[in-house]
């Protein structure tokens, strides 16, 4: 009898640590999304005024209420941007700008987050400053004045989209639905 409420009780515990654990992670990585407008002008290549930008960004932790625009590159664990044609993503290409600020309750309002490929394409959203750009911009063809030009993308100016909160990460979920099926298991195996 000794041995079963030992394995009950360690089971208990268990179950409960597993539950805390992926409350912690749920807590802890928070992941906000972006969804842009559809672009305003679009050229070359597959590009359509259709296409739009949109980006996913994990931080460390939520964003404080109140931020200033703020560089937040440290506290990011991965991102990913696409225009619906192509991808950049935080394994392969490179992160040129993140910095981010939010309002009273903690939503980004105010942000210039930019990422570039190895060939010098370039995806970004930009909202500071009265500066509201959406761009694409592919296929690098030369320099003029000392910038790049490009042969294909798209754009949309002065009608910024929305970051919002997402939703857990599925192993967080599936962390926490763990850790209930084993209290559950082990409740039942006491009755």
């Amino acid at each position: 009898m000794g041995m079963g409420v030992s394995r009950r009780c360690l089971g208990f515990v268990l179950g409960v640590v597993s539950v805390f654990a992926g409350a912690r992670d749920a807590e802890s990585q928070v992941t906000y999304t972006y969804t842009g407008k559809d672009f305003t002008s679009a050229f070359g290549g597959p590009y359509s005024t259709s296409d739009f930008i949109s980006a996913s960004v994990t931080f460390t932790s939520s964003l404080p209420d109140n931020l200033d625009l703020t560089n937040e590159s440290s506290s990011i664990i991965s991102w990913s941007i696409t225009d619906q044609n192509v991808v950049f993503d935080s394994a392969d290409d490179t992160l040129n700008t993140a910095e981010f600020g939010t309002n009273a309750n903690g939503v980004i309002d105010e942000w210039y987050f930019a990422t570039e490929n190895s060939a010098q394409d370039q995806l970004a959203t930009v909202n500071e400053n009265g500066s509201v750009d959406d761009v694409s911009f592919m296929d690098v063809t030369g320099q003029f004045d000392g910038n790049n030009v490009y042969s294909q993308g798209g754009i949309i100016i002065n009608d910024p989209g929305n970051w919002a909160l997402s939703t857990p990460e599925p192993s967080t979920v599936v962390m926490a639905l763990l850790g209930g099926a084993t209290l559950l298991i082990r409740w039942r195996e006491q009755a």
